[in-house]
């Protein structure tokens, strides 16, 4: 059985973290944690981030804050 790849638009990553498109982009290139980079890259339109990377980002964020 295959599984389905759920995406996040940027839009979807702006909203849930109430970050801006640049924010996204500098969490992306820290040392410590970085925010994963999108899986699919769309030129002139929103890259799409995998849920399961997003959310595995986040858990390693709560990790680090505990």
């Amino acid at each position: 059985m295959n599984s389905v790849t759920e995406y996040l638009k940027t839009k979807d990553v702006e909203m849930k973290f109430k970050w801006c498109s640049r924010t996204i982009y500098r969490k992306m290139s820290r040392k410590n944690n970085p925010f994963p980079s999108p899986r699919i890259k769309c030129s002139g339109a929103s890259n799409l981030w995998a849920v399961e990377d997003v959310k595995a980002w986040e858990e390693r964020e709560w990790q680090q804050c505990a």
